[in-house]
């Protein structure tokens, strides 16, 4: 027995000493970040319930301006959040009794895109939820004993240590390689995009086209985390609004029209009828781009405006009526804003 003791100790104590070199990287890398993903989705909380909530991932968070949202709607994106991390936040607001009456959904082909099966926020909206909510999306839960563990050293958890080494690789790419996947979007909020010449620009579009889809159309596990969200939807009486924001030229041309129609029957079978494409808003408006894919903040306050403007009457109809009219029909069977 006291061999099998020793044993044990030798065993754990190694691991036990990486975990605790690590746990610095990890609080630099990921933490600050996961301490201000659930903070933000407690205020939300607190808040409500709300006539609409913004959901998506970077590209809503850069093109969604809170200071210019009215007090009925809260913006709950956030970079790199996927269908399951807005369905997890979903479960959590109906704990907290602040389901609002409808969200505004990101529908566009990179939420649908194989890459959100890796890149996601499952470390951190774990800390929302009940770990058999988290299990319903991610996988089976812990036992009690390892969700302490977890708790105490993070990267016991899969997800934890997956979005690590993912950062390690992107980090090794950058430095060593001297490879630039796309444009960063930090802080800054003058476009960078419109400084770029016509040939950085390809190549930037086109790595972070290959980084998304791999050469595919909609993952499978996108799919059916899109139609979780969609259908926790109708049953609990929220209406869903689809939305997709604006791309650059170059890297709209790259997705392609046959990912964004596939799209199309995509949100035509889940039954939403109503949508903002905003694809090409700012079709030769390079200098309202940060990269390819995201907007300056200048953009964003255009946006905003334009989409509150369009989704809160639209949303009044609807309390009125069973229908809302976004504006003219277009190919699918869905609508597109007729914004200025």
């Amino acid at each position: 027995m006291k061999r099998f003791a020793l044993r044990a100790v030798l065993f754990a104590l190694p691991i036990l000493t990486l975990l605790i070199l690590l746990e610095p990287l990890w609080e630099r890398a990921f933490e600050g970040r996961t301490k201000d993903y659930v903070s933000a989705m407690e205020r939300i909380a607190e808040g409500g319930p709300y006539s609409l909530i913004v959901f998506g991932d970077s590209h809503a968070a850069r093109a969604i301006a809170d200071d210019l949202l009215p007090s009925s709607v809260a913006d709950a994106s956030y970079g790199s959040d996927s269908f399951s991390d807005i369905y997890l936040k979903l479960r959590f607001l109906e704990t907290e009794d602040s389901l609002p009456d409808a969200i505004l959904l990101e529908v566009d082909a990179n939420m649908f895109a194989c890459y959100r099966t890796s890149s996601n926020n499952r470390g951190a909206v774990r800390r929302l939820v009940p770990i058999e909510h988290f299990a319903e999306v991610y996988g089976e839960a812990p036992s009690p004993l390892l969700a302490r563990l977890q708790t105490r050293f993070p990267l016991l958890a899969k997800e934890n240590r997956s979005s690590l080494a993912l950062y390690g690789i992107e980090w090794l790419e950058r430095t060593l390689l001297g490879r630039t996947e796309e444009q960063p979007v930090g802080a800054e909020t003058s476009s960078t995009w419109a400084r770029m010449t016509e040939a950085e620009k390809r190549t930037s579009a086109e790595n972070r086209v290959r980084r998304q889809f791999r050469d595919r159309g909609a993952d499978p596990m996108m799919i059916d985390a899109f139609v979780r969200v969609t259908s926790f939807c109708e049953t609990r009486g929220v209406a869903v609004l689809g939305i997709r924001y604006p791309l650059s030229d170059i890297y709209d041309d790259l997705v392609g029209a046959e990912r964004q129609a596939e799209i199309d029957r995509l949100l035509e079978h889940a039954g939403i009828r109503e949508s903002l494409d905003l694809t090409r808003r700012f079709a030769g408006r390079d200098d309202l781009f940060l990269n390819q894919d995201h907007v300056t903040a200048e953009a964003a306050n255009l946006l905003t405006e334009e989409i509150l403007e369009v989704v809160l009457p639209a949303l009044r109809d609807r309390s009125r009526s069973s229908t809302a009219d976004l504006s003219e029909p277009r190919v699918g069977g869905h609508r597109q804003a007729r914004l200025r």
